[in-house]
């Protein structure tokens, strides 16, 4: 059937082709029998949602999905390596490795009087507490000051220059007397040296009735703080988290292997969240590195999905729910912007992609996610596509890729699905991720078959496991491809990396250890 509107197709011509695609399938054997194509309930023409400017010389428009599809043939991913990230770095959903400490210094100095550390959460705020309980120094001591120091031993923080601003700063004695600390509140800009930054200092001479030690033990210091543009620069470290997760770094020689070996599309994940300040914007350095691994791809004439991967997911920042999209709304629509204007001017081998497996704040993957839900990840494919296109360039009519919830293909999340309008003409393809096994293959696909038939589907992740008997994902794969190429829809595997798990590549030696799969997958 055709993958683009065509209202001028007859009834009898469509019919015709219903037929043969109903043989295809039947002719692929028992493996798929389940996979079958209802001719009565299925609509004659693929939803297309369009708002095209008639103006506009749309530069791709002479080639079809149908075209699109037959080119890209399968393809695999480069899993794990622009993708990896480090969830206890900052930006990540854990604490962030900045430490504030307090002291307390007499005049003149007679003893060290500092507070524990404590961290900053993962949004760079602190609401930092000392309950002075005893200090070093002798009850007698004359009181000078308070400071405060921002500390973090992690190497990529050291040199960096950020901001701090405190919004709150008292001191309230043991017998109830509170005094605000107004030196320490306010915009300040600091820089970590060997593990720690300058003090910001607070007099004590201001405070009435606090002259000696003895009349600061059993006071409470209170301060509230908030760490801005703190996100480590990057720009020597790239390499290094590239290989976080034990493969080494991408190369024009792994990415030739890859095409020569016949596949003609890659899937590039780049996860950004590593790589951007707290208002969301991306480091430079890492964009270059990002674009040059893409470059390497288009150079083989390579088709390149380029996903959005772990900023969204369980431990992702970006979900789908309604008070997620109102906090962060702003913030990735910048994000999207900053990628799309990177790359606007690629040519048309490259596909965007928009938000790898995103879940709601349950991290819900089951029936029961709320609709509520699943309406917000519409809205959030809706803001991709817009942003996107408003970029211009060849992202006026690039084809690009959105996802179900999750990416699942469950009935619900099949059924919630709205194709984002567009102002390019039938260029919205959409992602499933089908990690089937051989026990449930023939149900799951027979419940996507009619969303194929709908939408311009394409199943960017799939893969089977290697077992602890062996490397025995023959049967399964070549079961699975029967369906694929049943479907008539690209597939892309899953490849992490590790050949004793998912991968299908030897990326250290650029070797393929097993080849009958890898000629199952781009079906020689």
């Amino acid at each position: 059937m055709s993958r683009i509107k065509t209202d001028f197709l007859s009834k009898g011509i469509y019919m015709l082709v219903m037929i043969a695609v109903s043989c295809s399938i039947l002719a692929c054997g028992s493996n798929v029998n389940n996979l079958t194509v209802d001719t009565e309930n299925i609509e004659t023409d693929k939803v297309v949602a369009t708002t095209q400017n008639p103006s506009i010389v749309y530069a791709s428009e002479d080639m079809s999905v149908e075209e699109l599809y037959k080119d890209m043939g399968n393809g695999m991913s480069l899993g794990n390596d622009l993708d990896v990230c480090d969830w206890d770095a900052i930006g990540s959903n854990k604490a962030i490795g900045y430490q504030a400490a307090a002291i307390y210094t007499t005049n003149p100095y007679s003893t060290w009087n500092a507070s524990s550390y404590q961290y900053f959460s993962y949004d760079g705020s602190l609401h930092f507490v000392w309950n002075i309980e005893s200090l070093n120094s002798e009850n007698s001591t004359i009181c000078d000051s308070f400071a405060i120091q921002i500390v973090s031993h992690e190497s990529n923080a050291q040199n960096k220059a950020f901001t701090c601003s405190i919004t709150n700063a008292t001191f309230t004695t043991a017998t109830g007397a509170k005094y605000t600390m107004g030196s320490l509140i306010g915009t300040h800009q600091l820089t970590i040296k060997n593990d720690v930054t300058q003090y910001l200092y607070q007099p004590m001479s201001t405070f009435d009735g606090v002259k000696t030690t003895g009349d600061v033990i059993g006071g409470k210091i209170e301060i509230d703080l908030k760490l801005e543009d703190f996100y480590y620069d990057v720009s020597s470290e790239i390499s290094k988290l590239e290989t976080y997760w034990g493969n080494p770094v991408a190369t024009e020689d792994m990415i030739k292997a890859i095409s020569d070996r016949g596949f003609k599309t890659i899937r590039i994940p780049v996860t950004y969240f590593n790589h951007m300040s707290d208002e969301g914007t991306i480091d430079t350095a890492f964009l270059d590195r990002v674009e040059e691994v893409v470059d390497w791809a288009l150079k083989y004439d390579m088709y390149v999905i380029m996903s959005i991967q772990h900023d969204t997911g369980n431990d992702g920042w970006i979900k789908a729910s309604e008070s997620n999209y109102k906090n962060n709304k702003t913030k990735v629509e910048y994000m999207v912007r900053q990628i799309a204007e990177k790359f606007k001017d690629k040519d048309n081998h490259l596909i965007l992609e928009g938000f790898n497996e995103m879940v709601n704040d349950k991290c819900q993957w089951d029936d029961y996610i709320p609709d509520k839900d699943l309406s917000v990840m519409n809205r959030w494919n809706q803001l991709f596509v817009d942003t996107v296109r408003a970029t211009e360039g060849n992202n006026t009519d690039r084809y690009l890729l959105v996802n179900t919830y999750a990416a699942m293909s469950t009935k619900k999340v099949l059924d919630a699905f709205v194709l984002p309008s567009d102002t390019a003409n039938n260029k919205i393809l959409v992602g499933l991720h089908c990690y089937f096994n051989n026990d449930n293959m023939d149900q799951n696909f027979a419940v996507m078959t009619e969303f194929v038939e709908k939408y311009n589907v394409i199943i960017g992740e799939w893969a089977f496991w290697i077992s602890k008997e062996g490397d025995n994902r023959i049967e399964g794969a070549s079961r699975y491809m029967e369906y694929v190429n049943a479907l008539g829809i690209p597939a892309i595997w899953w490849d992490n990396g590790n050949t004793n798990e998912m991968a299908i590549f030897d990326r250290k030696t650029l070797s393929w250890p097993n080849e009958e799969l890898v000629d199952l997958i781009i079906d020689i």
